[in-house]
């Protein structure tokens, strides 16, 4: 990947909090895990194969984040690059209302950050489990915003290989 897309860990922390201390993120390196304590940091938002979603707050603005911490171990697998790529490229080309926008690329000797937009109200298919089916008119906008997403990024060549509820 290029350098060129990613800044120093130290950027990350003058910008944001985020706090993974004691993530059991389970990727095998803990040592390398930098603290970036402030109110509401290190809420663990999800975790995924190749990496883990945490809360942060932009410090300007206070604004949350969703600060995405990916071992550098995975980073040489094409699913990776793909993704970031899909960012960039959407971002690009003026984003979608349902489409996460990447702010910030950072790194440190063991990971990548990106930091995207803040999602609140959980998985779909979490809220499939709690509360049960959607109603009908619940579940036609939820395949309009499916639809128009897909559209969107089909237009501008991207392909959504990993379509489903967790996502």
């Amino acid at each position: 990947l290029p350098n060129r897309l990613f800044s120093s860990f130290e950027r990350l922390e003058a910008n944001y909090t985020i706090d993974d201390q004691g993530d059991g993120d389970d990727d095998g390196d803990d040592s390398g895990d930098k603290s970036m304590s402030d109110k509401g940091a290190g809420t663990l938002l999800g975790r995924g194969a190749f990496s883990s979603v945490y809360l942060g707050h932009e410090k300007k603005t206070d604004l949350p984040v969703a600060v995405k911490k990916i071992s550098k171990q995975y980073t040489d697998t094409d699913s990776f690059e793909r993704e970031l790529r899909a960012l960039l490229h959407s971002s690009k080309s003026g984003g979608h209302p349902h489409i996460c926008s990447l702010h910030q690329c950072y790194d440190d000797d063991n990971h990548y950050y990106l930091v995207m937009d803040y999602v609140g109200g959980g998985e779909l298919f979490e809220h499939l489990i709690r509360n049960g089916a959607y109603s009908e008119a619940g579940a036609a906008r939820l395949v309009r915003e499916v639809a128009s997403t897909l559209a969107f990024l089909h237009g501008i060549g991207v392909v959504h290989a990993d379509l489903k509820p967790e996502n």
